[in-house]
């Protein structure tokens, strides 16, 4: 396209060659990065049927997001089904002036936790990414490319990890279940006995089994069994 003067947007995305007008030979190459997300269950833990989960990609300081973002957040939801999900794709254009230069624009990446407990144990990790972005002049060709990606998870910015130039920047979130457990005693009232009781357990979806497979569980009159 030709841009006859300043082009003035929320997002500009350019999949081709851009010009000045009047133009003067000049061409400006724009960079590109992405982000995604894969959600797992720990082990002994599976997936809900029918449950998903959401992420939320956040920019600081102004620093660009996808065309479809919702202002400063984007947020993507996946499956069981569908375990990975993208936020797309992030354009940086070249800024003018800046050849020569880098600049560094930062984002937070993190689950939607409920507010209202479902048995779930969440994933509560944030991670702080880093893309920095260098500017370069060839001849009348001005480019910007994304070099380094960096990334540290919650408070810990000594422990930085470096994904480099990867354009596979995934992000991986575990969440578990949250096993409670339930307390059998048994008391056996104008006796004194030690006899043995059975058992079983019952939720709204079928019998309770335990890790075993088990679904009967003895309690012995006098004592507690969990």
């Amino acid at each position: 396209g030709d841009y006859n003067g300043c082009v003035i947007a929320k997002n500009f995305t350019n999949s081709s060659e851009g010009h000045y007008w009047p133009y003067n030979g000049h061409t400006f190459k724009q960079a590109a990065t992405g982000f995604s997300v894969a959600k797992n269950f720990a082990a002994g833990s599976e997936w809900p049927d029918g449950a998903k989960y959401s992420f939320k990609l956040s920019e600081v300081d102004g620093a660009p997001m996808p065309s479809d973002s919702d202002s400063a957040t984007k947020t993507i939801t996946v499956s069981k089904s569908s375990n990975t999900a993208s936020f797309g794709s992030i354009s940086y254009p070249y800024i003018q002036g800046s050849e020569g230069t880098s600049k560094d624009y930062q984002y937070t990446i993190q689950e939607v936790i409920p507010t209202i407990a479902d048995g779930i144990t969440y994933d509560t990790n944030v991670y702080h990414v880093t893309v920095t972005v260098a500017y370069s002049k060839s001849g009348s060709e001005y480019s910007a490319n994304v070099t380094d990606v960096k990334y540290y998870m919650n408070d810990d910015q000594t422990n930085m990890k470096d994904l480099g130039s990867n354009v596979n920047r995934s992000f991986t979130f575990t969440n578990g279940i949250d096993k409670g457990s339930i307390s059998v005693t048994k008391s056996v009232v104008g006796k004194t006995s030690s006899d043995t009781y059975y058992f079983t357990l019952t939720g709204t979806d079928g019998l309770f089994k335990d890790s075993t497979n088990n679904s009967v569980f003895k309690v012995i009159a006098g004592q507690t069994t969990t």
